[in-house]
């Protein structure tokens, strides 16, 4: 069986008895683009492109490899949005990712999309966290950007008040 090893021996010996400096290479492999908004597989999508292992790319992140393979290949219940912004700069694509709606939510200022949803509904904190049944605490985290809040509370509010 040809392996890339083999193939690239057979021709640089083909090469040195023809006597010429054509260098020949295997094409690269065809990486398919996600079909989905899965953040990992568009990770994966993108880090591929990049040339980089999931090793290099958790060296360059400065995580572990089992961190990066979390994000690839499993859906997270609670999304750590700072991590994620590093790994678009360092993939470089700030502007190519495809986030779910939660994801994107949460990517895009949280606490001023619920403040809007308060001011429009004239509720105070205590009343709209009664109404998710959330607990007030938590609420007040989420509005000043002290806490991300679950995809369940996210669910929640995107049910009762259409955001």
């Amino acid at each position: 069986m040809a392996t890339k090893g083999n193939i690239n021996s057979l021709f640089n010996k083909l090469r040195e008895n023809i006597n010429c400096n054509v260098k020949i290479e295997l094409p690269k492999p065809i990486i398919e683009e996600p079909n989905s908004n899965n953040i990992g597989k568009q990770i994966a999508y993108y880090r591929k492109i990049k040339g980089l292992t999931q090793t290099q790319l958790a060296r360059l992140l400065n995580v572990s490899k089992s961190c990066i393979n979390t994000y690839e290949n499993r859906e997270l219940r609670l999304v750590n949005t700072e991590f994620l912004k590093r790994v678009f700069e360092v993939l470089e694509i700030n502007n190519k990712i495809k986030l779910p709606r939660y994801e994107e939510f949460i990517f895009n200022n949280q606490s001023q999309k619920l403040k809007k949803v308060l001011k429009e509904n004239n509720l105070n904190y205590k009343q709209f966290s009664k109404a998710i049944n959330v607990d007030y605490s938590n609420v007040k985290k989420w509005l000043n950007g002290q806490a991300i809040m679950s995809k369940t509370s996210y669910n929640k509010i995107k049910n009762i008040y259409k955001i």
